[in-house]
């Protein structure tokens, strides 16, 4: 019988997306997504203030009054939310797909990526809280993307 001594990992490989904006207009934001053919699944949460803190999904943090979401990676996108009140609406994002196979190149793993990775929703999603008719806060919205071992 073979026994293997020191570290052995179970780990995998993905990439992600993540991000938080608040919504300033709910109008422009429904028509932008309906434009950009973009459908809110249960990645892609709309939630108020008062609702984020009453129960914020698991991948939200709430630190210092900033609503945080983080990636498996440590990347995070953070919101101030003292300038908003219980009512405002805040869109937050958090997308994990690909696999070992995407970032073997058959030496090593290699997670210097870019957004052709990602199908076309996610990179219209990414797009979105970057776009100032999107109906999000663009001045204080963050999105990021990445990759790297999650587990």
């Amino acid at each position: 019988m073979k026994i293997r001594n020191g570290f052995v990992s179970n780990s995998s490989s993905s990439s992600f997306i993540i991000g938080i904006a608040k919504v300033n207009d709910i109008g422009l934001f429904k028509q932008y997504v309906a434009k950009n053919g973009i459908d809110l699944g249960n990645d892609l949460n709309i939630i108020s203030k008062y609702d984020l803190e009453q129960n914020p999904p698991w991948y939200v943090n709430l630190r210092n009054n900033k609503a945080e979401v983080e990636s498996f990676s440590d990347m995070t996108v953070s919101l101030d939310m003292n300038d908003m009140n219980g009512l405002d609406v805040m869109i937050i994002y958090d997308f994990t797909g690909h696999d070992d196979s995407d970032f073997w190149n058959g030496d090593e793993y290699d997670y210097d990526i870019d957004l052709n990775i990602f199908s076309d929703r996610e990179k219209k999603i990414y797009d979105m809280f970057k776009d100032k008719n999107s109906g999000l806060d663009t001045k204080t919205s963050e999105v990021t993307f990445g990759a790297g071992r999650n587990g």
